[in-house]
């Protein structure tokens, strides 16, 4: 039985990863609409739930990896762009940006992974 500190932490990070999921999918709604204040909107829950993965190290790599794997493109994408952006699980980032990159039918996912993938090997990093 996980102790209620774990069971604390583990409704913390699903509450953060619904909010995220939520937020990722706002943003490429409100972008595919051209409706820049919402899209900035989401962008700004999604900074803020990198900052807090940034002070929390521990759990960012599992939360972010998670993240990779949902079935949503938009969801994936930022998920990729924060793992890079905190230097963590950097090889399965670098993967799915990659075949993102390269997909046919993904509107401005595609320029957001190909963009995110081409400044990170440029630069070596990416800055949020």
């Amino acid at each position: 039985m996980k102790s209620p500190d774990k069971d604390s932490k583990q409704n913390d990070l699903n509450s953060l990863a619904d909010e995220f999921i939520r937020a990722a999918k706002a943003n490429a709604e409100a972008t595919e609409q051209g409706d820049d204040k919402t899209a900035n909107k989401q962008n700004a829950i999604l900074k803020k739930i990198f900052n807090n993965a940034h002070t929390h190290m521990d759990s960012a790599q599992e939360f972010y990896t998670n993240l990779m794997y949902n079935d949503d493109l938009s969801v994936k994408t930022w998920a990729c762009i924060h793992s890079l952006a905190l230097g963590i699980s950097v090889d399965k980032a670098e993967n799915i940006l990659s075949f993102l990159s390269h997909k046919g039918d993904t509107g401005i996912l595609r320029y957001n992974a190909e963009t995110a993938l081409n400044k990170w090997k440029t630069q070596g990093y990416l800055k949020l």
